[in-house]
C-alpha cells in the first residue's frame, strides 16, 4: 500500500517526458493509481485514463502493473462528454523512485524520466443547461428524420 500522504489528487508540474502533456492528472488510491493525459484540440479535449497497481518494494521504490484497458472520454463545449471504454494496449510494468518535500504539496517520481506533481483540489464539471439543450436540439432533428 501506498503512503497516506502520496493519496489524492495531482496534477503534473513538470517532467523531462516531451511526450507527457502537462495538463495530466495523477490519482492515487492507496494501492491503485489512475493517469488521465488530457490533450486540447480545436473544438474538444480528449482524455485518456489508465488505470495500475502499485506495490511498494521498499522505502522509496515501487512497482506500477498497468491494466490492458484505456478509457477514453471526449468534452466538447457544446455536447456531454462522451465515453469511450475498452481500448487495449499493451504496457510494460513501470519501476519508480518517490519522494515528496516537506510541506506533502510536491512529490516527484523518477523512472525513465523525472515527473513532479502538484496536489490538486479537482472541481467536479457538470453539463451545463446549453449542453443539454443543444443535446435535445440533435436528438430530435434525428428522430424527426428517420
Amino acid at each position: 500500500m501506498f503512503p497516506l500522504k502520496y493519496c489524492g489528487v495531482w496534477c503534473l508540474v513538470y517532467t523531462t517526458n516531451p511526450n507527457i502533456p502537462y495538463s495530466t492528472m495523477l490519482n492515487i488510491q492507496y494501492n491503485r493509481v489512475t493517469v488521465s493525459p488530457m490533450q486540447e484540440y480545436s473544438l474538444f479535449q480528449l482524455k485518456r485514463t489508465h488505470q495500475g497497481v502499485i506495490h511498494i518494494q521498499d522505502d522509496c521504490n515501487a512497482k506500477i502493473m498497468w491494466s490492458k484497458k484505456v478509457n477514453y472520454e471526449i468534452d466538447t463545449p457544446f455536447l456531454p462528454t462522451l465515453p469511450i471504454y475498452g481500448h487495449e494496449i499493451r504496457c510494460k510494468p513501470l519501476l519508480l523512485n518517490y519522494t515528496m518535500d516537506e510541506t506533502n504539496t510536491y512529490c516527484t517520481f523518477v523512472s525513465d524520466y523525472e515527473y513532479v506533481f502538484h496536489r490538486y483540489m479537482p472541481n467536479e464539471k457538470k453539463d451545463t443547461i446549453f449542453k443539454i439543450f443543444v443535446t435535445q436540439l440533435i436528438f430530435d432533428l434525428i428522430i424527426r428524420h428517420i
